[in-house]
């Protein structure tokens, strides 16, 4: 009983202080606002599937 009971209380505790990549900051906004330390820029406007794909070299010179 006493196992479980630490196990929850270490579990409990754990995942009330995660906070590992916040805030989350969309691609757009980057340039606006300045670098933010510890912050989390994610493609929430699916700005970066333009370049999803095969490229095909071309030879322009």
């Amino acid at each position: 009983m006493m196992p479980k009971f630490l196990f929850f209380v270490f579990v409990a505790f754990g995942s009330f202080s995660c906070k590992a990549q916040n805030p989350i900051i969309s691609l757009d906004n980057k340039g606006q606002d300045g670098i933010i330390n510890n912050a989390y820029y994610k493609d929430v406007d699916n700005v970066l599937d333009a370049y999803v794909g095969t490229w095909i070299y071309e030879n322009t010179y």
